[in-house]
């Protein structure tokens, strides 16, 4: 069965040929193609399991009080640290039924290399007896937690192969 109409060619008074446009019948539907499914890249997860465990410690590192003028607490600074491999777990556990992306681990290595990149030029910058190099060391922890949720991520990736 055609999914079009047949229509014949009709001929002009000087002799060109006109072949009119295919239009689909009405009685068959034309079959859809199937859309690939979208997936989301690891960085969503960790973007939301950062929120979570800000969110988790917004308690421990407010202050109780403003009178006493408490320290906040380290331990809600490190369960932020935390959530970023947390995030990257997730998505590895979501993603395990999905293809193995050969590219994965170069732009892994180019996003781990980007990560160290700022912390390691503000060293090199401002020298190891600087008055930021705490600040300096801070964020080189903060890069290397980054990078562990890279890795940890995994190399599976919802990717289209057209």
């Amino acid at each position: 069965m055609s999914l079009r109409q047949e229509v014949q060619p009709q001929q002009t008074v000087d002799g060109a040929i006109l072949k009119p446009i295919l239009t689909p019948t009405e009685d068959v539907a034309s079959p859809q193609e199937a859309r690939p499914k979208q997936h989301r890249g690891p960085l969503l997860y960790f973007a939301l399991a950062g929120i979570v465990g800000a969110t988790l410690a917004i308690p421990l590192i407010v202050p109780q009080s403003m009178e006493v003028k408490d320290d906040p607490n380290p331990i809600g600074y490190l369960l932020i640290l935390f959530s970023f491999p947390v995030g990257g777990l997730i998505y590895r556990l979501r993603s395990r039924r999905w293809p193995i992306d050969g590219t994965v681990r170069h732009r892994q290595g180019m996003a781990c290399f980007a990560t160290l990149l700022l912390p390691i030029t503000i060293a090199l910058m401002t020298g190891m007896r600087a008055q930021g190099f705490h600040m300096t060391i801070l964020s080189g922890l903060v890069s290397l937690v980054l990078i562990a949720g890279i890795l940890v991520s995994g190399r599976r990736r919802g990717r289209n192969k057209a």
